[in-house]
């Protein structure tokens, strides 16, 4: 019969395992860009410069009261 601590063990290990795999495979999922940083960046700073401060991207949350935006 197996002892406490040897199930302890392998359910940790199972458990362990389980957590690396699924953190592996959502670390595949979020370095799925279609281009670099540095790239990236550039995009938005044109962006940015091209829509004259691109003021539709805004949060409307900034032009609030923090009693509004925390009620």
């Amino acid at each position: 019969m197996p002892s406490f601590f040897d199930i302890q063990r392998n359910t940790s290990l199972f458990l362990f395992n389980r957590l690396r795999k699924e953190a592996a495979r959502r670390s595949v999922i979020m370095k799925d860009q279609p281009q670099d940083a540095k790239e990236l960046t550039v995009f938005w700073v044109e962006y940015v410069m091209r829509h004259n401060g691109a003021s539709h991207l805004r949060c409307p949350a900034v032009d609030m009261t923090w009693l509004v935006c925390h009620i």
